[in-house]
């Protein structure tokens, strides 16, 4: 039989890394619901942009196809632009 006072430390480590296993977990699945209110506003913020980010390269698609419209009904040069410019 092994000494109890091996298995009592055994038990005791073990119990305080199962627990900070459990606290971790449990503050990540829960600390989006009971997160600060900066925190909620940041990823609010960061919504945001990411729709107006998309908006903008829409218009931009759209703005592209536009001109692409003109200068493929139009013959005169002049009209022509070079998308791939640096």
């Amino acid at each position: 039989m092994r000494d109890p006072v091996i298995l009592f430390f055994i038990g005791i480590i073990s119990g305080v890394i199962i627990g900070l296993a459990l606290s971790i977990v449990f503050s990540k699945i829960l600390g989006s619901f009971f997160g600060s209110k900066r925190e909620r506003q940041l990823a609010q913020e960061v919504k945001e942009l990411k729709t107006r980010l998309k908006k903008k390269d829409d218009l931009i698609k759209k703005a592209v196809k536009s001109v692409e419209k003109v200068n493929g009904s139009e013959n005169d040069k002049s009209l022509k632009i070079n998308l791939n410019a640096k």
